[in-house]
């Protein structure tokens, strides 16, 4: 039973966190978490610059 509920729980929280325009990363004890955190941050930094540009016209 526990089995089948802890993916369905992780899936849950992954949907409310993309609900809620946030980043999400999933760290697994088997990897290493620093590399996974690095790769994270930088993904999320090049895909925030993006997102949160100001329309065009529009100055800072």
């Amino acid at each position: 039973m526990i089995d089948r509920a802890a993916p369905a729980q992780r899936e849950r929280v992954a949907a409310a966190m993309r609900r809620a325009g946030v980043g999400h990363i999933r760290l697994q004890t088997d990897r290493d978490w620093v590399n996974d955190i690095a790769r994270f941050v930088l993904t999320y930094r090049q895909t925030a610059a993006v997102l949160h540009q100001p329309p065009q016209g529009v100055t800072k």
